[in-house]
């Protein structure tokens, strides 16, 4: 059990960040992490391998608690300067809107194992069944940690070590809600145990990184550039899925490599956070028009 003050993180003693340039809620909640869970209004908590955080967002700071604070501030990008980064990108027109809805949204630096196995789940899959799948997952091979606060109390489970994940068969797979996935999760989860391809990722350019990451068994176009963009950090990428896709479609960028080919043309190195903002701006309306 870990019991422990709050740390108080200012946001203007961060070089480059403000709390107008970094925003809890839409970090989180824009779809790029599925491990974390609201404690409390503008509270998280915030789980990344065998770590934990609890986030506050408050008008002028961030408060943060964790067992390892070094870790978190670089997991929130904390040391980017979104200010240069959304500047740049609002003199394309068309994401004016997106950025100003999404301002403070950080594209988070996450671990590259989760990522691989984050995004291999969520082929295909909707948000709430992909958080299920993770956490039940964590709950019966992880470890379990308790989170004290003032107000709460919270069991969290670690994400299990790649043994232990190599552990995990077929059936137990299917049993956490992975479907078709299940197979491949099984199989790309030991190939990335028995051979250094986690290491060569690391090293890669994000060309050779989409390249490697396409030829594990289930990881096809849009998850590699997920992994790319989230658990690489290659912000040069633009991953199409089908709301980006019914997003930009137009009678010229009718298939999703079209899209991809035009807006990494457009958006440059800026092409990760761009997607960010379109994919969570355009899927926020629609969640308040449904």
């Amino acid at each position: 059990m870990y019991v422990g003050v709050f740390v108080k993180i200012e946001l203007n003693k961060i070089p480059h960040a403000t709390c107008e340039w970094f925003e809890v809620f839409h970090t989180l909640e824009c779809g790029q992490v599925f491990r974390f869970f609201k404690l409390e209004p503008d509270v998280y908590l915030c789980i990344s391998t065998d770590k934990w955080c609890v986030v506050e967002q408050k008008s002028d700071s961030v408060i943060l608690r964790s067992q390892d604070l070094d870790y978190f501030r670089h997991y929130f990008d904390l040391d980017t300067d979104y200010n240069a980064i959304e500047q740049s990108l609002s003199r394309h027109e068309e994401l004016a809107t997106p950025i100003s809805y999404c301002r403070g949204l950080h594209i988070l630096r996450q671990d590259l194992l989760e990522t691989i196995v984050s995004f291999m789940i969520s082929a295909n899959n909707n948000i709430g069944r992909i958080k299920n799948t993770l956490n039940d997952m964590s709950k019966a091979y992880g470890e379990a940690v308790e989170i004290v606060g003032e107000t709460w109390t919270h069991t969290l489970y670690t994400l299990p070590s790649i043994d232990t994940l190599c552990e995990i068969d077929l059936s137990d797979w299917i049993k956490f809600g992975a479907g078709y996935r299940a197979p491949y999760l099984v199989e790309t989860i030991r190939e990335l145990k028995d051979t250094d391809v986690l290491e060569r990722l690391r090293t890669l350019e994000y060309n050779e990184a989409c390249e490697t990451l396409k030829k594990l068994k289930g990881v096809g176009p849009k998850v590699a550039d997920c992994v790319a963009l989230f658990g690489l950090y290659h912000c040069d990428g633009f991953p199409v899925d089908t709301w980006i896709f019914k997003s930009l479609e137009t009678p010229e960028l009718n298939t999703k490599q079209k899209v991809y080919q035009h807006y990494t043309t457009r958006y440059g190195k800026y092409s990760g956070f761009a997607q960010q903002y379109i994919f969570y701006y355009n899927r926020s309306i629609k969640d308040k028009v449904v």
